[in-house]
């Protein structure tokens, strides 16, 4: 019995350890993004309608707030990973952006996520290229 109840409290405290853990990582939201033609000025120039498959780069844009810390941006066409940018949150609100250079014969569904050091997706885009 006393061998269950130490090993209970281990469980409970390994737990609690690793809960704390993903609590801090949970601190970086995404405030705003946007899907961008340019940035200028640091603010995005959003691109509204649809893309043209001429468009040359495109710039995903977000505003974080619970930094320090990083985020990646993961740049998806049709399931495929074209890149993934790492980003480092300097302070506790925090813009950053990544951009994507964007082939003419690159047309179709798209995603672009934010998502934290663990993986998991913050937020996303969703657009087409035509």
């Amino acid at each position: 019995m006393r061998i269950l109840q130490v090993s209970l409290l281990v469980g409970v405290l390994l737990v609690g350890i690793t809960g704390l853990g993903i609590a801090q990582e949970s601190g970086i939201r995404i405030m705003r993004d946007i899907l961008a033609t340019a940035v200028e000025n640091r603010q995005p120039v959003e691109a509204n309608g649809g893309i043209s498959a001429d468009v040359g780069q495109l710039f995903y844009f977000t505003d974080v707030q619970g930094g320090p810390g990083t985020i990646q941006h993961v740049w998806i066409w049709q399931g495929r990973t074209m890149a993934t940018v790492s980003l480092e949150i300097k302070s506790a609100r925090f813009r950053t952006w990544s951009s994507k250079r964007i082939q003419p014969e690159w047309t179709g569904k798209w995603r672009v996520e934010a998502r934290s050091s663990d993986g998991a997706v913050l937020s996303f885009k969703e657009f087409e290229i035509e």
